[in-house]
Parts: C-alpha cells; sequence; structure tokens
C-alpha cells in the first residue's frame, strides 16, 4: 500500500511517499520539501499573521496534489 506522511514545520512542508506493507519495513518512493518560513510571519504579539496562514494553506495545496500523482492512497499530518 502506498501512504504519504506530511510534515508542516515552522521551515519546510515535508511530503514523504512510502510503499509499506504489515510486518515489513517502508520503503520511500517519494520525498518532497517547499519551503515555508512560518517563523517570519509571526507577529509582536506571538500570532502568526494573514499572510503567514495564507502561505501555509498555498505550501499544503502542493503535496496534496502531488501525492495523487504519486498514487498515495493515504496521507497523515504529522
Amino acid at each position: 500500500m502506498r501512504l504519504g506522511v506530511l510534515d508542516v514545520g515552522s521551515n519546510t512542508v515535508h511530503l514523504l511517499v512510502v510503499d509499506a506493507h504489515r510486518g515489513g519495513h517502508p520503503t520511500p518512493m517519494h520525498d518532497d520539501r517547499w519551503l515555508l518560513r512560518l517563523a517570519e510571519q509571526i507577529g509582536d504579539d506571538g500570532l502568526l499573521s494573514k499572510a503567514g496562514r495564507r502561505r501555509c494553506c498555498t505550501r499544503c495545496r502542493r503535496p496534496a496534489t502531488r501525492r495523487r500523482s504519486r498514487a498515495a492512497r493515504n496521507c497523515w499530518p504529522w
């Protein structure tokens, strides 16, 4: 079964697609990263700016499309 894991951090969005089989080790099939830099969008109040929220949403759409093109059945957030 091909699965995706999406890791959204303060600096990058990371998509890892693996082939996973019960009892076996996952085999990486695709690994992609997109620059995010959310920390630059934190205001003096400690909150993420509107521009930062838009950037995060935009960057997370790319892995969703890429996951489908890589035939990953599911994608779990990390």
